[in-house]
């Protein structure tokens, strides 16, 4: 019998990571693939991104919207909003087409939610990207939940495994997997820097910087402090700079609208709203140095060889590869910082750097557990295992 997994995307970074996964479902004869769109997707002012969901081929899928065009999500009272509709349409969709087991990623308000209304419903779930810690941002909370409420887990290196061993589950349900958006980049062929130019229209041949900032929300590092620091030392570089908008988190407002100024203000500084992949990759790959403080810059670009300046503490926590540079949100910091990072000598510095989130070889593996995997009412019976010292 074909078992039904069910995947769940909010935004265009945890469909990027997906993909890879959902082809190799695809490829299985012993499993079948539902797909839920919602959250950023289906917003307006978050590019719609729904559309390059349609154009990637994995349809049929159902929608659920949030409504982020009309509530405020740079507000607490916004985002809670988004998760109570989330969790009521999500019920909705389970009480009439429940999935064998749910595959949910990573660390968002809207993955959370999620969460709450399959364990509702008794759909089990397989988590990605648990045991991680980010010091500098509320996900920390969300994934930990997330790890908790979850019954098999796919972990992206050997530490994250021991974190979650840490938090009482149990070691037959902890797999080391490896980051399944390493896969992207080791079985993808990645656009040229001539396709690049013709389909953004910015130069992708020359030097540029790749910068994708997104706020923190734990620390008292005011997001508009920490992009107007930076777009102080980036006004004073002779570098083209493309930009990419943040996410739907709180204080992402501030960094948008102070982007959209600096981009008018400047014509060598051009901005999308999604590249969406394997676009982004491609962006990545040709940049001189990436910069800001996604995760992006901490997990796939060690593989990709390129230079990254990590701003901040939203990523407080994470290993970090030979290629990236660490520094704090002060002007002169941030100056050094990329000064740093496209020199020739730092490059020379990092060659042949070890990735330690994996081997790009994620998505069989998973695949693997997910056909194998004993499900049933045992399954959901979680335990709490004892850490012996």
């Amino acid at each position: 019998m074909t078992r039904q997994i069910q995947f769940l995307t909010t935004c265009r970074a945890d469909f990027s990571l997906l993909r890879p996964i959902m082809a190799a479902v695809d490829a299985s004869d012993r499993l079948a693939r539902d797909l839920v769109v919602t959250g950023m997707h289906l917003g307006r002012k978050f590019g719609h991104t729904v559309d390059e969901i349609e154009q990637s081929g994995f349809t049929p899928f159902r929608e659920i919207d949030l409504g982020m065009d009309e509530v405020d999500t740079d507000t607490p009272s916004g985002q809670v909003a988004c998760m109570a509709n989330l969790i009521t349409g999500l019920s909705k969709l389970l009480s009439s087409s429940p999935p064998d087991i749910a595959v949910l990623l990573g660390d968002r308000f809207e993955m959370h939610a999620a969460a709450l209304a399959y364990i509702s419903h008794k759909i089990p779930i397989a988590h990605i990207h648990g045991g991680e810690v980010t010091e500098g941002a509320v996900d920390d909370v969300y994934r930990h939940s997330l790890t908790k409420m979850s019954h098999i887990h796919f972990a992206a290196a050997s530490e994250f495994a021991d974190r979650i061993r840490q938090m009482g589950e149990e070691n037959w349900r902890i797999y080391v997997t490896g980051a399944p958006g390493l896969d992207n980049i080791v079985k993808s062929r990645l656009p040229s820097k001539q396709d690049m130019s013709r389909r953004y229209g910015a130069d992708f041949d020359s030097p540029y910087l790749l910068i994708t900032l997104h706020p923190e929300t734990v620390t008292n590092d005011a997001p508009g402090e920490v992009i107007s620091n930076l777009l102080q030392v980036l006004d004073g570089l002779d570098i083209a700079c493309i930009f990419t908008l943040p996410n739907a988190d709180q204080g992402g407002g501030i960094i948008r609208k102070a982007i959209e100024r600096f981009v008018c203000d400047h014509e060598r500084a051009s901005m999308v709203e999604s590249f969406g992949n394997p676009y982004y990759l491609a962006a990545m790959a040709y940049a001189s140095a990436m910069v800001g403080n996604s995760s992006s810059g901490v997990i796939e670009a060690p593989t990709l060889g390129v230079p990254v300046v990590n701003i901040g503490s939203r990523q407080d926590g994470r290993p970090m590869a030979q290629n990236i540079i660490s520094c704090a949100i002060g002007c002169d910091d941030i100056a050094k910082a990329i000064t740093r990072a496209v020199s020739a000598d730092f490059k020379s510095h990092f060659q042949g750097v070890t990735n330690p989130y994996g081997d790009g070889n994620a998505a069989a593996r998973m695949v693997e557990i997910l056909e194998g995997i004993e499900l049933g009412e045992e399954f959901l019976k979680k335990k709490w295992r004892l850490q012996v010292q």
